[in-house]
């Protein structure tokens, strides 16, 4: 049983999508260079359904005065992004809170 919306359990969600997907790791590099062409000095950056935080990982550097706010549905997933940015400066990362239904 998955702990998200994928088939992959978080924990093993980004060993398995690199051999689900191929090239995957090449989604993030395109779409990090356009991003970075478009707007290079963003303030902001909103990841929703931020996954395991893989995206904001690799766009950390490159946009070293954005500050990233990721969301995710699944608390699993959110775990994981949070366990990749331990070493990070936690004053340019934001995770929101998964709201519960009443």
């Amino acid at each position: 049983m998955s702990d998200n919306t994928t088939p992959h359990k978080a924990v093993e969600y980004d060993a398995n999508i690199k051999k689900t997907i191929p090239f995957y790791e090449y989604f993030h590099t395109e779409a990090i260079d356009l991003i970075y062409n478009y707007n290079n000095k963003c303030k902001k950056w909103l990841d929703i359904g931020c996954g395991t935080g893989t995206f904001v990982e690799r766009a950390y550097d490159t946009f070293s005065n954005t500050k990233f706010i990721l969301s995710d549905f699944s608390e699993e997933m959110l775990k994981q992004a949070k366990n990749k940015f331990t070493n990070s400066s936690m004053d340019r990362i934001d995770f929101l809170p998964k709201k519960n239904k009443k």
